[in-house]
């Protein structure tokens, strides 16, 4: 481009635009942005948001704005793992998310909680908030039964926290079971 650059002074902008216009159109892939809604909405934002921030702000403000939204979004998640109350499922004989599947049998004194995600510093709290309040739903809960199936990593603060959560509500009379 740099040997060419002479023969494009006379062009009008018009024509150079259109060049522009042809080029950049083979880069915007329609399907991959429909695919990335389908498969996981949020990444089908971030890249919108990158799209259109590139757009209106250049081409490198656009990117780093573009990595920026999904360190955030990164962040996010695993601050808040994902975390499901089970129920069983007789017709298939296997606990399910009660939320994905409303049929699944729950029991007023058992409280089946599955996290599936690695716990650390991070995220004790979020998982802490979210057993107590659903600890506080359940009236006549006698277990707590935590799942960690799903946990493939954990750090010391979540050992720990863990331990202490254990004792605090065994303290307060709840049976509490962890289960790998």
């Amino acid at each position: 481009m740099a040997f060419f650059t002479p023969f494009f002074y006379y062009l009008p902008n018009a024509a150079l635009a259109g060049i522009v216009i042809v080029a950049v159109t083979g880069l915007i892939d329609i399907k991959e942005a429909r695919h990335l809604f389908r498969v996981k909405r949020i990444d089908g934002w971030t890249m919108i948001i990158t799209f259109l921030a590139t757009l209106l702000l250049g081409s490198q403000k656009g990117m780093v704005l573009g990595v920026v939204v999904s360190l955030l979004i990164f962040v996010w998640k695993s601050a808040h793992p994902h975390a499901a109350e089970l129920g069983y499922l007789e017709s298939e004989r296997i606990f399910r998310n009660i939320r994905r599947f409303p049929e699944a049998k729950t029991y007023p004194e058992i409280l089946i909680l599955r996290v599936d995600a690695s716990l650390y510093f991070a995220n004790m709290s979020f998982l802490e908030d979210l057993l107590r309040k659903t600890i506080e739903e359940k009236k006549n809960l006698r277990w707590v039964i935590m799942d960690l199936s799903g946990v493939n990593d954990m750090d010391g603060v979540a050992i720990d926290t863990l331990e202490e959560i254990t004792e605090a509500y065994r303290y307060r009379g709840f049976n509490f079971s962890l289960l790998q």
